[in-house]
C-alpha cells in the first residue's frame, strides 16, 4: 500500500513539472511581450478610408495614344489621338517604432522625385502620433515612388486603384458647352427689351448660368491643369517598442497558472473517485440486501 502511494504522489509531481514546462514553453513562444506597453493600433482598410480626411485632393493625370483607323469611304488608314483622363490613387498604411526617423525617410524620397506635398496632417503626442500626407507624383514615377514608400516602416495596408475620368471629363465640357449657349441665347433676349418683370428675370437667370459656368469652370479645371499628377496617400501611425518579458517572470508566471489549475484537477480528481467510491458502496449494500432477501425466501 505504501509503495502505491508513493508511485502516486511520484507520478502527481512528475506531472506537475511538465505542465510547469508546457505551460512555460507556451508563454515565451506565444506571449513573450508585455501586452500592456504595446500599442494596440487599428488597422482600416484604405478602401473604407475617408477621402475626406486627406482634404480635398483630386489630380487627373492624362494618357494620350493613337489608334489607326479606316477612313471612310476608302480603304486609307488615319491615325486617331486619343486622350484619356484617369485618377490613380495609392493608399499605403505602415505603423512606426521610429516615428522621426521614418518620418525623414518619407521626406527624402518626396525630395528626390520632385513630388508636391498636397496635404499634410499631424496628430496625437509622442507615442502616439499620426502622420498623414497626400503627395502628388508624375504617372512615369508613380510605381517607383510606391515601391520605395512601402519600405518605409512596416507595412499594414495597401491598394493602388485607378479610376477613368474621361466619360466625366467629356460630359463636364458639353455641359459648359450648353450652358454657354444658354447664356448667349438670354444675352440676345435680354438686348431684344421687354417689361422690367422680364428683364429682371432675365438677368437672374443669366447669373444662375453664370455661377455654373463657374462652378463648372472649377471641375473642369482639375481635368486642364499641367500639373497633370497621380496621388499617393500616406498614413504613419506610431507604435512602441515591444519590450520582452523577462524568463523569470515567464516562469514564475507559468508556475502561478499550474500550480492554479493542478490543484482544481487534483480536487476534481479526488472528488470524482469520493462519488465513485460512494456509488460502489450504494451498489454493495443494495447487492447485499437483495442477497438477504433470497436467502430468506428460501429458507422460509
Amino acid at each position: 500500500m505504501k509503495n502505491r502511494i508513493k508511485k502516486l504522489l511520484i507520478g502527481f509531481v512528475i506531472g506537475f513539472f511538465i505542465l510547469v514546462l508546457l505551460r512555460l514553453t507556451y508563454l515565451l513562444v506565444y506571449e513573450p511581450y508585455e501586452v500592456s506597453q504595446v500599442q494596440e493600433t487599428v488597422i482600416k482598410s484604405p478602401l473604407n478610408e475617408n477621402s475626406d480626411s486627406f482634404g480635398r485632393i483630386h489630380n487627373i493625370a492624362t494618357n494620350t495614344f493613337q489608334q489607326l483607323g479606316i477612313t471612310a469611304g476608302q480603304a486609307g488608314q488615319i491615325v486617331n489621338t486619343i486622350v484619356q483622363k484617369y485618377e490613380k490613387i495609392g493608399y499605403i498604411d505602415v505603423t512606426s517604432t521610429n516615428f522621426e526617423r521614418d518620418e525623414k525617410k518619407l521626406r527624402n524620397v518626396i525630395k528626390k522625385y520632385n513630388a508636391l506635398n498636397q496635404y499634410e496632417q499631424n496628430t496625437g503626442l509622442t507615442g502616439d502620433r499620426v502622420l498623414k500626407l497626400a503627395i502628388g507624383v508624375e504617372p512615369d514615377k508613380f510605381d517607383t515612388v510606391v515601391k520605395e514608400v512601402k519600405t518605409i516602416g512596416e507595412l499594414t495596408s495597401f491598394d493602388v486603384s485607378t479610376y477613368d475620368k474621361t466619360t466625366e471629363y467629356h460630359e463636364l465640357q458639353a455641359k459648359k458647352a450648353s450652358l454657354e449657349t444658354s447664356r448667349s441665347s438670354l444675352e440676345v433676349l435680354k438686348q431684344k427689351g421687354g417689361n422690367i418683370d422680364e428683364y429682371i428675370n432675365l438677368e437672374n437667370r443669366i447669373m444662375e448660368v453664370d455661377t455654373e459656368l463657374q462652378s463648372l469652370g472649377v471641375n473642369i479645371g482639375d481635368y486642364d491643369k499641367s500639373g497633370n499628377l497621380c496621388t499617393i496617400k500616406f498614413t504613419i501611425s506610431e507604435t512602441r517598442v515591444k519590450e520582452r518579458i523577462p524568463v523569470m517572470v515567464q516562469t514564475m508566471s507559468a508556475l502561478e497558472w499550474t500550480i492554479i489549475h493542478y490543484l482544481l484537477f487534483v480536487l476534481t480528481l479526488l472528488l470524482a473517485s469520493l462519488v465513485a467510491l460512494i456509488i460502489i458502496k450504494i451498489y454493495e449494500a443494495f447487492r447485499a440486501s437483495v442477497k438477504r432477501n433470497v436467502d430468506r425466501t428460501l429458507d422460509e
